[in-house]
This record gives C-alpha cells, structure tokens and sequence, in this order.
C-alpha cells in the first residue's frame, strides 16, 4: 500500500511530506527536523491507493535540545 505523511500547519499548508510504500505486517519510520513550530500541526496518513482496511498505530516524539 501507498501512504504519505504529511506535517500540516494551521493555514492548511503541507509543511513537510514523505511517501512510503508498506506492507502487511511492515513498519515504516519517519525521522526529520523541522523549526516553524510557532503554529498548531497535524500529522495526517493519506491512503494513496486500495480500500483496504488499515490499523495504525503511531507515535510522535518532539524532542527540544537545550
């Protein structure tokens, strides 16, 4: 299955993406940095392709260096 994951900000503005294809049973990371931080995001999964039904399970971690 194609996925995306999208990083999007208040104003509805992709801030950053990244596609990945995954299958059954796979586990996919997505590392990155990323400084606008001043607004609220959202991390959305677009299904690309297919009507398959999908579990996802996801964490976020934002780490801040002093």
């Amino acid at each position: 299955m194609q996925l995306t994951w999208q990083l999007v900000d208040e104003l509805d503005d992709i801030c950053q993406t990244r596609n990945g294809q995954i299958n059954d049973g796979d586990t996919m990371m997505w590392q990155t940095l990323y400084f606008n931080t001043y607004m609220l995001h959202e991390l959305r999964i677009v299904m690309e392709e297919g009507q398959d039904l999908v579990n996802v399970n996801q964490s976020v971690a934002i780490l801040y260096d002093n």
